[in-house]
């Protein structure tokens, strides 16, 4: 692709707009106040086409219901993305930038759009079966649509997106020597909020005839009426002269050159007055990437797609915005061509609202970002608020007009206790509630799973939308939205096999939540597994200590370094046969470390047994006759644990060194009524270590949490 030095940005002023359009289109949707949404980059990188694309996604179905399509083109050809337009009445255009691989924030764009369908553009060359296995892995249905060029995919979008259509929009498909200068695509990004708006197919044509797959395909359909788009020069007489033999009732929009025809397209939808202007390149693959992808937005705000150079505004341009001011712009171009375009309108100069780290950043949850303004104009008063979809905190104002705040995680769709990845408590029995194999880690049998319960590795939201509203000197209020990815991940997983037992499989099911790219299993036998879902075989009885580390497509914004999260659970992997395994885990209350060297004794039927703890903090006795044991270390009877140890099972108890107590918190509203499901999580050096739901009273006991500083 090639590369643009000047710095590019996406800046978009939405206004109150109200166009007319076409007797057969549909009105735009209008907004309601002005708002000013400023997309810069880190280090003044130039935004890719795909990042532009994006980008809009972003802004025009930030706060929509999910859209029921997305349309993936490639970014390196804009032969298949030509006809495009008309699959944005139902939502976006993406742009792939790799042949082999889904990028992060494509894949986080598709997780948080969330479409019934994605429709491929283009052959396997173009858009590999890779990325259309990875499409659906996301629980995505997709379908593709091809064919032998350029013509055949725009037939083949129009039979399956527009096939009722009645109208059809018909431009060039080549430039004038048959080949892909930026006169093959400059008609198509014209029309491209026409088509959006309307859901009118856009077709292509060789410019001296009217194509055959083209003219077939017309025949075919229910199409009375064709708009042709561009002069004599761009689709021919005879193109025109093939259509009327046809039957079709034709009508030519044309200018002296793509801008005055893309002012006529403006002028035969509505929307040339008052109305919103999308500024587009006029040239290179930023000028098709953004200007192709730029349809929905400027189909749903009432906008004119107009293409301008990349050294400024023409004299033909300006005159044009004297005289016809847009209540609203569109920018994405350079930031000092789009400043004279709204000096060319009349408009102030733009507030520049920025961010650190910069829009997209993807951070984790509760980092600090910093938003300040650059006024020249003095247009504000110094008020200012900081809102988003996620969880806003730790608001505070800088110096020099800066102000702080942090981001929550998006909002999970379901509930996942992750745990604090510590070893499970064996309860101490009584003679109402006696211990038994039903109260050991994994020698129970399988949990069963919700029905509502998320399927293995499903893919969390990260997107969080950022609000900022500064109050004007002249009464109103300029908003600037950004985005930025938030990720947190909840690994979980779960033991299916009732029961564990030595030389048989095991079965490990994922239930792990996030943008999950690797999953890292260690079975606490020494050996290990890169698979989503494992069954392990134990060769030995005992108490395993299972992990699993899940990593993320997403890497932090500074760092570079991907999002990894683990948790871990104790599995208990019986005998083959009735002996008894019982291990003693010995854990010092205070600080969670394993304790090593301590003997411990247990009493019980048949008399009394030692042991010593290893490396791993166990004492192991495999000659505890059926019954119940008790447990103790010279020096702390009072941390005796009491055992109930049945044959042909490993049990995993574990002592707390040290005194330990319960914990009772209680969550009240500003009334002092209790708050009923009010998710309670105790942390201790910023960890979570305990985690519940209030009940009616608002709330919950924690037991036998060693003593400790808790948050």
């Amino acid at each position: 692709m090639r590369t643009v030095n000047h710095l590019l940005l996406i800046l978009l002023v939405l206004a109150v707009t109200a166009p007319a359009a076409l007797a057969q289109q549909g009105s735009p949707q209008e907004t309601a106040q002005d708002i000013t949404i400023v997309r810069t980059d880190e280090e003044a990188r130039s935004l890719t086409g795909a990042e532009i694309a994006l980008r809009l996604s972003q802004q025009t179905d930030g706060a929509t219901e999910g859209p029921s399509r997305v349309v993936l083109a490639s970014a390196s050809s804009f032969a298949d993305a030509l006809a495009a337009s008309v699959v944005q009445a139902d939502g976006p255009m993406l742009l792939v930038e790799d042949e082999e691989e889904l990028s992060p924030y494509l894949h986080a764009e598709l997780v948080r759009l969330d479409p019934d369908e994605v429709l491929l553009l283009g052959g396997t060359a173009v858009i590999s079966d890779e990325i259309e296995e990875q499409v659906r892995a996301l629980g995505l249905r997709t379908v593709r649509l091809a064919g032998p060029t350029r013509l055949e995919t725009a037939t083949a979008v129009a039979g399956y997106v527009a096939r009722d259509a009645e109208v059809a929009i018909v431009v060039r498909a080549f430039d004038a020597q048959g080949g892909n200068g930026s006169a093959a695509w400059a008609d198509s990004v014209s029309v491209g909020a026409m088509a959006a708006s309307a859901g009118w197919p856009v077709l292509l044509t060789e410019s001296g005839g009217l194509s055959t797959t083209t003219q077939q395909h017309l025949r075919d359909s229910n199409v009375r009426t064709v708009f042709i788009v561009g002069g004599v020069g761009a689709v021919s007489k005879d193109v025109e002269r093939t259509l009327l033999a046809d039957g079709h009732r034709v009508e030519r929009i044309a200018g002296a050159d793509r801008l005055q025809t893309a002012l006529a397209v403006a002028r035969a939808r509505g929307t040339d007055t008052g109305s919103r202007m999308v500024l587009v390149p006029d040239t290179g693959d930023l000028g098709w990437q953004s200007g192709l992808a730029a349809a929905r937005h400027a189909g749903m705000t009432g906008g004119a797609i107009v293409p301008v150079g990349a050294t400024g505004v023409s004299e033909e341009l300006r005159t044009h915005l004297a005289r016809t001011p847009p209540a609203a712009l569109t920018c994405l171009v350079a930031r000092s061509v789009c400043e004279g375009a709204r000096e060319a309108s009349g408009m102030p100069s733009l507030p520049l609202v920025t961010y650190s780290p910069a829009p997209g950043a993807v951070l984790s949850p509760e980092e600090h970002l910093v938003v300040g303004v650059d006024d020249p104009g003095r247009r504000l008063d110094g008020e200012g608020s900081v809102s988003s979809d996620c969880t806003v905190g730790s608001f505070s104002y800088l110096p020099e007009g800066a102000a702080s705040f942090t981001l929550g995680a998006p909002v999970s769709p379901y509930e996942v206790d992750r745990g604090s990845g510590a070893v499970p408590v064996q309860p101490e029995p009584d003679d109402a509630s006696p211990s038994g194999p039903q109260a050991q880690p994994g020698a129970g049998p399988g949990e069963p799973i919700p029905d509502d319960e998320t399927p293995p590795g499903s893919a969390q939201q990260t997107t969080c939308t950022v609000t900022t509203t500064f109050q004007r000197v002249d009464g109103g209020t300029i908003v600037d939205e950004t985005v930025f990815h938030v990720v947190e991940l909840y690994p979980a997983f779960r033991v299916s096999t009732h029961r564990q037992v030595e030389d048989s499989p095991v079965v490990f099911q994922d239930r792990s939540s996030g943008l999950i790219d690797t999953w890292a299993w260690a079975f606490g036998d020494g050996r290990a597994s890169a698979e989503r879902e494992p069954t392990h075989t134990y060769r030995d009885r005992g108490c395993m200590d299972v992990g699993m580390t899940v990593t993320s497509v997403l890497a932090h914004w500074s760092s570079g370094r991907l999002f990894q999260e683990r948790t871990s659970r104790v599995v208990a992997v019986d005998p083959s046969d009735d002996d008894t395994h019982v291990e003693l885990l010995v854990v010092d209350a205070a600080t969670g470390g394993r304790q090593v060297g301590e003997v411990v004794t247990a009493t019980g039927p048949g008399g009394t047994r030692a042991a010593t703890t290893g490396a791993d903090g166990r004492a192991v006795f495999t000659d505890l006759a059926d019954g119940r044991w008790t447990m103790t270390i010279d020096g702390f009877q009072e941390d005796a644990i009491v055992q109930d140890v049945v044959d042909g099972r490993t049990l995993c108890p574990v002592m707390l060194l040290g005194p330990v107590g319960d914990l009772r918190v209680s969550v009240l509203d500003a009334t002092g009524a209790p708050l009923r499901d009010a998710r309670i999580e105790v942390l201790r050096d910023g960890t979570r270590v305990a985690s519940d739901t209030a009940g009616a009273d608002g709330s919950v006991l924690f037991e036998d949490l060693p003593v400790a500083s808790y948050t």
